[in-house]
This record gives C-alpha cells, structure tokens and sequence, in this order.
C-alpha cells in the first residue's frame, strides 16, 4: 500500500489468488493530516482496475503518474504458467484518466526479452530523472547481479550507472545522488554513476536514509534499543536516542523534515502504543493506543 504525494489516492496490490496478482488506484476523500486515526469504508473511495502485471510504488512528484511493469499485452501473467515471461516492459500510468503508457522496454537497456526483467523503477525528487534496475534472468529465477541505470522523466536518453548485487536505491532530496545497497552495505553515488562515498550500513531492516546527509540505524542489547545515525560524507557514528527494550525499533517511520518518529511500544498485550518522539529533544507523547484482543494489529505505513 502506498499514499500518492498529494494525498488524494491510494495504490493496493491486491493477491487475487496464491498465484496472481491485480493492481488497483483507489480515489476518494482527502486523507486526514492530523495526528490519529481515521477509519474508511469502501464508499469513500473509487476504486480502478489497472491492468499490467504489477504497480510499483514509485508517484511521480505531482502525484499525475505511477509506475508499473509488465508484458506487451500487459495482461498479468500467473506465476509458474507456460505463457510466463518476464516484466521486461516499464509502463507510466496517468493516475486520472488510467491511461497506460509504455515508456521503454529491456532493448533501451542493452537487455534482452526473456532474459531480463525491469525493477525497482523511481522517480527522482525534482521529477525530471527515473532510476530502475534492470536484472538477469526472470522474476522468478533472478540471478544476483542487476544493473542501475537513469532515464529522463519520459523514459528517454538510459544510461548505465552501476553495476552490482544490490537491492535498495533511495534517492536524496536534490535529486543529485543516490544511496545503491546491498547487504555489504551502502555505495554513494551521482548522476554520472561516479562513487563519493561508501559506508558499512545497508538500507535494510528499517534503516532510514534522511535524503541529505545521514542514515539512521539501531542497535540492540538486552536492556535496550539504541538509534544512530552515520554520516554519508565521512562515516562518522553518533548515537541519537536510547530507549528501553520494550520499543519496537524496525518499524520507525520519520517524519518528512526529518525532526520526529513514530515507534512502537509494547504494554500489556494485547496493548500497543504508538510514541511520537523530537530527535533533537527530549520530548514524546503517546498519540494513540490499540487494543485489538481479536489477534488483528496496526501498522503505520507512511508519514505525509
């Protein structure tokens, strides 16, 4: 599940059965952007169909279009079927009129249909760049190494960035580089694929790259859990917050200015709450509460 930037619609991939997948744009009401919880029903939202294989959660800027990835007759396929190939095709769909539009296929980037597929397609801040990778084998059967390349906005002018075994890419904020992460840890690099930087921490498991000059990461013991942060440019290590072991730390979600957190606290189960906490104070305040005995649970997505 994914918000849009500007709040009005809503990405769902839904599992139509154990072995294929349907996408589907729900619009409807403005989200709330105050704190707490709002519920939904289904008739607040309008929900469409998209027909390709999968939708990437990848909005561009303006919120106008979404990515997805696919096959020519963008039907979706069923994973393991004879008719199976893979989404070797990036398409750009307008989030209002659902028009699908095909951007590039693997022949733009040096590849072949049947022996590589189109991941992990992003738009850049600033809108004028998309990032996506492009892998050996199929989705299925990858093989470990995959290629980083840049496209304008349209798909147009790819160029080859990295090559490697990598599996997060996070733009920052000035659209001027990019963080490509492996399990090794994390590379920095610009718009030319030139290396800045490099540092011993990957974007996984709940690390948070700030989009300017710092990753946020914790560390455990038995007594507690600890966030730091490391600096992009020169490495150094330096410890933000410490709490107890009770605090749920791989579920952080920051807040856009990068100032606040939300993180999990654990009670008397069935009873969780959710602590916002300043960064650069000492100061938190429970803002919410679940209590599901039912065995259901909350989980927070996405700070807008």
């Amino acid at each position: 599940i994914s918000i849009s930037p500007d709040r009005q619609k809503i990405l769902c991939e839904n599992f139509v059965t154990n072995i294929s997948r349907g996408n589907v744009l729900f619009n409807g009401t403005e989200l709330e952007s105050n704190i707490g919880p709002r519920h939904y029903k289904s008739s607040d939202f309008d929900p469409v169909k998209i027909n390709i294989h999968k939708l990437l959660s990848s909005w561009s800027p303006d919120s106008k279009y979404i990515l997805g990835v696919g096959q020519e007759d963008t039907n979706p396929k069923v994973y393991g079927g004879a008719e199976w190939t893979s989404d070797h095709i990036l398409f750009r769909i307008d989030t209002s009129s659902f028009q699908i539009e095909r951007l590039l296929s693997v022949d733009s980037l040096e590849g072949k249909k049947g022996e590589n597929f189109i991941s992990n397609a992003k738009y850049s801040p600033d809108g004028n760049y998309l990032l996506l990778s492009k892998g050996f084998g199929t989705i299925i059967s990858p093989q470990l190494n995959s290629e980083l390349w840049i496209t304008d906005s349209n798909g147009t002018n790819p160029r080859k960035l990295f090559s490697g075994n990598f599996d997060h890419i996070v733009w920052s904020d000035d659209s001027s580089k990019m963080l490509v992460s492996d399990f090794q840890g994390t590379k920095v690099i610009n718009l030319n694929g030139e290396q800045l930087n490099s540092i011993n921490r990957n974007l996984q498991y709940g690390n948070f790259y700030d989009g300017e000059n710092y990753v946020y990461f914790t560390k455990h013991t038995e007594n507690t859990s600890e966030l730091y942060r490391t600096s992009i440019l020169d490495n150094i290590e330096q410890i933000v917050k410490k709490w107890p072991s009770s605090i749920r730390t791989d579920r952080l979600i920051f807040s856009p200015d990068k100032n606040y957190v939300i993180y999990y606290k654990y009670g008397q189960l069935p009873e969780t709450k959710f602590i916002i906490e300043n960064l650069n104070k000492d100061e938190s305040s429970e803002f919410f509460r679940s209590d599901l005995a039912d065995g259901s649970y909350i989980q927070i997505l996405s700070w807008r």
